[in-house]
């Protein structure tokens, strides 16, 4: 999920059509957030820019968005705009619904600028969705936010308003994994740390502290933040939460930052 420190960019995006290949962005809005302790999405930033695009807008286009060509007639081109979405995107997690749209557009529109569009990360509410709530047969926009009851007030294909909702499914969705999360975890054993070491291989990327425990022994990745176990089936069967608690007491650390940092072994 959303890394921590980082900004999350939760963007929307309206097109003159459906394919990147020949289509072209004609509305970008983004929402730039801070998500905070509580799982709510802190505002630092917003953008909205609309761009004159190589070719015009279609009926069907103009149908579903309300946008006309003569709204866009004066409107500056896609070069002129593309550094303040740049500025605006450097350094984020990209979050949208149905990402593999926004994605395939922004690749465009970075490739006809002379840059390469990589975004820190990618979150899809799309997905979160359908992970969260597999028993729903649709997984829309305006057909989630609808069900939540957060959609008063706002227009729909309307790429500023579509990442307001965005966002707040975002923080709904996040609150929701950590719900999922607590209970799972409550069912599991909770184990007790004996020691905490580190070790170092042969090449740049192997280094783990290593935790043994009364039911396994687990590593952490100190290069990635990942974990792993030495024993099979261990962390399936341990709670984690209270592992990395107990961790981070025996190494003097208050959260996975300071623990990567730790070196050398310590014993409980």
């Amino acid at each position: 999920m959303a890394r921590a420190g980082i900004p999350i960019c939760v963007i929307d995006l309206e097109t003159t059509g459906r394919s990147a290949k020949d289509s072209y962005v004609f509305q970008f809005a983004g929402l730039k957030c801070i998500i905070d302790k509580s799982l709510t999405p802190k505002i630092i930033e917003s953008l909205c820019v609309f761009i004159k695009p190589e070719v015009p807008l279609n009926e069907r286009i103009t149908e579903i968005t309300g946008f006309t060509n003569e709204d866009l007639k004066d409107k500056a081109d896609e070069e002129t705009v593309f550094p303040r979405i740049k500025k605006f995107m450097d350094n984020c997690i990209m979050c949208s619904h149905n990402t593999a749209f926004e994605e395939s557009f922004m690749n465009a529109m970075y490739a006809r600028n002379g840059c390469v569009f990589k975004p820190a990360e990618i979150i899809d509410t799309l997905k979160m969705s359908r992970d969260l709530h597999k028993e729903e047969k649709s997984h829309k926009l305006g057909v989630i936010a609808e069900r939540y009851g957060i959609a008063d007030g706002v227009k729909f294909h309307d790429a500023r308003d579509d990442t307001i909702i965005c966002g707040r499914l975002l923080s709904r969705f996040l609150s929701e994994y950590v719900d999922a999360k607590n209970d799972d975890q409550s069912k599991k054993i909770t184990p007790k740390v004996h020691s905490v070491s580190y070790w170092e291989g042969k090449r740049h990327d192997q280094k783990r502290l290593y935790i043994f425990t009364n039911l396994g022994t687990v590593w952490f990745s100190v290069t990635d933040s990942t974990w792993g176990e030495k024993d099979k089936d261990v962390i399936s069967m341990i709670n984690m939460d209270s592992l990395i608690k107990q961790a981070f007491v025996l190494t003097g650390s208050d959260d996975l930052v300071e623990l990567s940092k730790f070196k050398g072994s310590v014993k409980c």
